[in-house]
């Protein structure tokens, strides 16, 4: 299915090409501008709201050690295992600020799209992260970096208990949510 359309803003642009979505000829990659008309390819068994899997999600992706796990594609180092306490958002950041992990002192919450980057959706059973890589992790909510537009006073957080990607938004006082860090 082709989908014509006229990139009218910056957002726009980001949303069609947030999947790394460029047009190519002879190794140049051409990506359009605001104001361009462009035809989108998507995928005929795609709809406009279906998740699209990371298919390469494997321990080759990664190259893990007893406290941290790099991550070949996107370069972050994670921390391996969170240490399974919940906290909220304040404490989530500063316990990543103070983290000295493998003799690294320069953790940090993960932005949403850092942390969307761990999420497995060929996992068949709960917790939707690569088991090997990350072991022992949480079904459940986990704090970003990232604030919600809408209010200050919440930020997004990524539900690792289903093999669908689900992003919420919570209250940063909300002291019951878990948090693993990043390099």
């Amino acid at each position: 299915m082709h989908i014509r359309t006229k990139l009218t803003t910056p957002l726009l642009t980001m949303f069609l090409f947030s999947g790394h979505t460029a047009l190519a000829h002879n190794k140049v990659v051409v990506v359009p501008m605001a104001g361009d008309d462009v035809i989108v390819e998507v995928p005929a068994e795609l709809t406009p709201t279906t998740p699209i899997a990371n298919v390469n999600t494997n321990q080759n992706d990664y190259t893990i050690s007893a406290l941290t796990v790099i991550d070949k594609i996107t370069g972050l180092e994670w921390q391996r295992q969170d240490d399974d306490v919940t906290r909220n958002w304040d404490d989530a950041w500063n316990y990543c600020a103070g983290l000295d992990l493998d003799n690294h002192q320069d953790w940090r919450l993960p932005a949403i799209k850092e942390l969307q980057s761990i999420f497995d959706y060929g996992q068949v059973t709960p917790p939707a992260i690569d088991q090997v890589a990350f072991p022992n992790t949480d079904s459940t909510f986990y704090w970003s970096a990232t604030t919600f537009s809408n209010s200050v006073s919440s930020a997004w957080l990524i539900f690792f208990g289903v093999n669908s990607l689900n992003i919420f938004d919570a209250g940063k006082g909300n002291d019951n949510l878990f948090v693993r860090c990043v390099r």
